[in-house]
């Protein structure tokens, strides 16, 4: 499938200037770092490609490629991050040439199969195994003229799964090992992989009960990592990885030990209960969460 839809939004200056204030940075994942990523601030565009694709967003974010930035990659497929990948295009004047072209195997060589040229308010839409490569090997501009696109991976819905979830139940010292835990990361900063929501949900899990969730998984560094490790088990958000390894219970009988979700910049994230307020990672440490703001919750044994 390649598919082009024209004229996406009613205002993309207005989208444009909001996505060209964000903070953009470098990610590593694995041997790779991509420089000029930011993640998405709103899901416009994300609602657009999955109802066009049914298939639900995994992942999404903007990338600015000035002049001179050199890419860890060219012809590649997107495979592993989803089913189908989107292509946003930012760029109101982009350059001649600019574009996505797809490619096949010819031999030992490539063979491009076709070009889609960039034109500002164009969101274009693929199977994401396809071999496809930006049109011009180099980038261009700066600043605001750098060649700007958003990025997006969307996975096809999973069947619902009702597998058997681990039998947990609570060490009799599980309230000083939470504490202990709690105490320990206090002023941790956030770290996707290594401590974020979904990490600390589980060491909390752990010192609850003396389980560890996914024992075969390793820690994922860098968000983009930790975003692919979601995708690959067809988890499109924290809640839905709550719900198969968890019991749920409704928020307001949960209890200190069981793990909540809330909601805030538009993500949901998830919290542990330790009192009557929860907690969960931040950029200076942990941080309180009131039961006022809980989504959902988890029973932990």
């Amino acid at each position: 499938m390649i598919d082009v839809l024209d004229d996406l939004l009613p205002d993309p200056m207005a989208y444009l200037a909001e996505v060209r204030r964000l903070s953009f940075g470098s990610v590593t994942f694995g041997p790779d770092t991509f420089k000029g990523i930011a993640l998405a601030h709103r899901d416009d565009v994300d609602r657009i490609a999955e109802t066009h694709t049914r298939a639900s967003p995994a992942l999404s974010f903007f990338r600015r490629s000035p002049l001179g930035q050199v890419e860890p990659n060219y012809i590649h497929c997107d495979a592993g991050m989803g089913d189908f990948t989107g292509i946003f295009y930012l760029n109101p004047e982009p350059a001649e040439g600019d574009g996505t072209a797809f490619w096949e195997r010819s031999g030992d060589d490539w063979k491009m199969t076709r070009l889609v040229p960039a034109r500002f308010n164009r969101l274009l839409l693929f199977t994401a195994g396809l071999h496809h490569s930006r049109a011009l090997f180099d980038n261009y501009g700066e600043g605001d003229g750098a060649r700007l696109i958003q990025v997006i991976f969307l996975r096809e819905r999973p069947p619902l799964r009702s597998g058997p979830r681990v039998s947990l139940v609570r060490l009799p010292d599980w309230k000083p090992r939470l504490v202990e835990l709690a105490n320990r990361h206090r002023a941790t900063p956030y770290r996707y992989g290594e401590h974020d929501c979904a990490t600390f949900a589980r060491d909390a899990v752990e010192a609850v009960t003396g389980t560890v969730l996914l024992p075969e998984a390793e820690r994922q560094a860098g968000w983009l990592a930790a975003a692919r490790f979601m995708i690959a088990r067809g988890w499109e958000t924290v809640e839905a990885m709550a719900d198969e390894l968890l019991p749920p219970v409704d928020a307001a009988l949960s209890r200190p030990g069981d793990i909540v979700s809330f909601e805030q910049g538009g993500e949901l994230h998830l919290a542990v209960r330790m009192g009557d307020a929860a907690v969960s990672p931040g950029l200076q440490g942990l941080f309180p969460v009131g039961g006022g703001h809980w989504h959902r919750a988890w029973k932990v044994g």
